[in-house]
């Protein structure tokens, strides 16, 4: 069986309510294993995904800028 991974950004739930929409549609289309990772967005996302697989991980570190800015 396939497997595929989301890795949900956790600034803010709109990046998850999109996500959420395309794993419906993959889903619908495909055999395939999804799990999803995430943090902020966790417990929205599992009671919208029931029938994905989860983990509770902060994703996103921030931005980061190099140099001097002028």
């Amino acid at each position: 069986m396939r497997k595929i991974c989301f890795y949900t950004s956790d600034y803010g739930y709109g990046h998850a309510a999109r996500d959420i929409a395309i794993i419906i549609g993959i889903c619908k289309q495909l055999d395939i294993q999804t799990f999803v990772k995430t943090n902020v967005t966790f417990e929205f996302m599992k009671q919208s995904l029931p029938f994905v697989r989860f983990v509770q991980r902060k994703n996103d570190i921030g931005v980061f800028t190099s140099g001097n800015p002028r």
